[in-house]
């Protein structure tokens, strides 16, 4: 795994207890409660400065932005054969998708 991907939303270990479609599945849970309306409410609610109210909603906003990273990943885990074996460490073959992702990373750094 080449090391640019060693962030959030990629898992670039072996974990013990889970297989990585259970991961993921759990870790979509978890970050879907955590950025549900009524936790942000809760929060709004026990926000005292406006500052940080808005900072909880940003907050928020980018937590669903990562529960899309992560379905897309579980799907990808689910239909796609190699990328399953590649997580399931059955493989060392990079997946085309990961090859798609550091390619649009490269464009984006030279524009910077």
């Amino acid at each position: 795994m080449p090391f640019s991907f060693y962030y959030m939303p990629y898992l670039t270990y072996t974990l013990k207890n889970y297989n990585p479609v259970e991961f993921y599945e759990k870790l979509i849970d978890l970050m879907s409660y955590i950025s549900s309306g009524s936790l942000l409410l809760k929060r709004l609610n026990s926000s005292k400065i406006p500052m940080q109210s808005g900072f909880n909603v940003f907050k928020t906003l980018g937590n669903r932005q990562m529960v899309g990273r992560f379905r897309e990943i579980l799907k990808l885990l689910v239909t796609d054969k190699q990328f399953r074996a590649f997580h399931e460490h059955e493989t060392d073959v990079l997946p085309e998708y990961y090859h798609h992702q550091y390619e649009n990373f490269l464009a984006i750094t030279r524009l910077c």
